[in-house]
């Protein structure tokens, strides 16, 4: 979670509620359900402008939605909470002192039987997150231009999670709790002499992961048996870093160079046998070079360098559920980190004609990894687990493609953007079977997506937003046991997943605003369509056995909302 905030700068109240229908007009068995949304944000300014603050708010309730009618949801329920508050003081004529907190609360369920505990229920997938995150920032601008930055923050998210339900045998051991701390500390300086700016800094960030599975009774055993505790993970991440970059304008030629020198080390921390430490010094570089061909065309090249540590994140303790099996993500005890070198080349042209305004970004982009991350999935075990193991592919793998986007605006009541991406990700050298599913090109990348977007402010407070995204196919595997046709169940039987491609997709959308001024306040009524051709999944699974992680495309279907600000 990342919120960033402005300092306020005037006296402002701003609140609105939105209604949401999703599933309109689909007619597929499933029933439309509502989404409902509301929210506030007041900023206040002393009259010296020295002190400032900004509070919001945001409060949301989906009702799960089932396509089919079969009883399991696609989408889950959500619950979510948000409040925060950022707070400035001026401290001189130079310094500045920010202090922000939020705090968020969500309870998301998807299956069935909403009504019962989670264990009673044939399929439940439910995280409950609470977080809390506060940060402090302090500016003191010196010489004449120069600048000091100091930066501490920290964020603490509480997890109860459930994945399992009584198809899995033993309801009671899918209960999880995941408590994940972390921390950064850090101050740079921006120095400028001339036509040249040096920015040098130190940083210090650290993270405390721990997962567990809580210690439960099993009824189901005569006597009844007791579980311990399982610590799934704990681990400790620290990285201290420090980093210098220089640029330099020479007539129409603006160039960088910076690196910066990472310290990690990674924790693991469980039995003594179990125990295990992986720390490494790495240097990450960056060049770029931007030339301005014309008043109207600028051409950029940039290289930079990149890394991932081989630790276990948060988010992949998420447990997918297919029929009685869990599938879970675990990292290799030899895992390397795996490095990137990317390089980007671009032309960007501008140009205004009267109340004409036109924008043109042609990139063409290369990332290298080496030791690149994949997974290598092991056989069912006797309790139902599927193991994804987290390894390096020695051969790395490569990503490469085009990218294109147009601004288009007539001052000042219309405006366009497009754009397209073209691009391949795959594994360099043999993939052997058990590795990413044995295939080269990257799971869940589509080669081809693009999207447009327009506004038109067309007659007296009256608005027109449209929005289009065009996604290509993809492969994504299937774990379920649902198969399409007798080939499908034959490999279904033999390897456990099976591989299938998407169609592509076009998720259309607008929206008709309406702005009015009453008793001295701006008011705005809105109402709109998301995905107005349904182009959305249409094999979803069904029942019980249905695998979780088979879902993708367009997040909602068909869906009308009203509201106001």
């Amino acid at each position: 979670v990342n919120i960033i905030l402005q300092d306020p700068q005037t006296n402002t109240f701003e609140a609105g509620g939105s209604t949401a229908f999703s599933g309109v007009g689909v007619g597929k068995g499933g029933a439309v359900t509502p989404d409902y949304n509301v929210s506030f944000n007041s900023s206040n300014i002393l009259e010296n402008n020295k002190t400032g603050l900004a509070v919001y708010g945001n409060y949301r309730h989906r009702v799960a939605y089932d396509t089919d009618g079969d009883g399991y949801s696609e989408f889950p329920r959500l619950i979510n909470g948000t409040i925060g508050a950022r707070l400035f003081q001026r401290l001189g004529e130079r310094g500045k002192l920010s202090l922000s907190y939020f705090h968020i609360t969500e309870d998301r369920r998807g299956g069935d039987q909403f009504d019962k505990p989670a264990h009673e229920a044939n399929i439940t997938e439910q995280p409950r997150h609470n977080v809390n995150s506060g940060s402090l920032v302090y500016h003191l601008l010196t010489r004449s231009n120069d600048q000091l930055t100091l930066n501490a923050s920290m964020m603490n998210v509480d997890r109860e999670s459930y994945y399992g339900g009584l198809s899995s045998g033993h309801p009671l051991k899918d209960y999880g709790l995941t408590s994940n701390l972390s921390y950064s500390f850090g101050g740079q300086y921006a120095a400028h002499f001339g036509n040249g700016t040096l920015l040098g800094g130190i940083d210090f960030n650290g993270e405390q992961l721990k997962d567990s599975k809580p210690g439960n009774r099993d009824y189901s055993t005569t006597p009844a048996t007791e579980n311990p505790t399982l610590v799934v993970s704990d681990q400790q991440t620290q990285t201290f870093g420090g980093f210098v970059q220089y640029s330099h304008k020479l007539g129409a030629t603006t160039l960088t160079v910076g690196s910066r020198l990472d310290r990690y080390d990674i924790y693991e921390r469980g039995a003594a046998s179990h125990s295990s430490h992986q720390g490494a010094f790495v240097p990450v570089p960056r060049a770029s070079v931007l030339v301005n061909l014309m008043p109207t065309l600028q051409f950029r090249a940039n290289y930079s360098m990149g890394y991932r540590k081989p630790q276990l994140y948060n988010e992949e303790l998420h447990v997918e559920v297919a029929g009685a099996r869990q599938i879970v993500q675990r990292i290799a005890g030899d895992l390397r980190r795996e490095s990137a070198h990317s390089g980007m080349l671009s032309l960007d042209y501008k140009e205004e004609f009267g109340k004409h305004g036109l924008g043109v970004l042609f990139e063409g982009f290369y990332t290298r990894l080496n030791d690149a991350f994949i997974n290598i999935r092991y056989e069912e075990d006797a309790q139902g687990v599927v193991l994804l193991e987290r390894s390096n592919h020695s051969a790395g793998a490569h990503i490469y493609g085009l990218n294109l986007e147009v601004n288009y605006a007539y001052a000042p009541n219309l405006a366009f953007k497009l754009g397209g991406t073209l691009q391949r990700g795959a594994y360099l050298g043999d993939v052997p079977a058990e590795l990413n599913s044995g295939q080269r090109d990257f799971l869940r990348a589509p080669n081809a997506y693009g999207f447009l977007m327009s506004s038109w402010r067309f007659y007296h407070g009256f608005s027109l937003d449209g929005t289009f995204n065009l996604t290509g196919p993809m492969r994504v595997v299937y774990e379920g046991t649902q198969a399409r046709n007798e080939a499908e169940k034959a490999i279904l039987a033999a390897e456990g997943y099976s591989l299938r491609t998407t169609p592509w997709f076009y998720d259309l959308g607008a929206k008709l605003g309406y702005d009015f001024h009453l008793w001295g306040s701006t008011f705005q009524l809105y109402t709109g369509v998301k995905n107005l051709l349904h182009s959305y999944q249409d094999d979803f699974d069904k029942g019980a056995e249905r695998a979780s992680s088979y879902v993708y495309g367009p997040m909602l279907p068909r869906t009308v909302y009203v509201g106001f600000k």
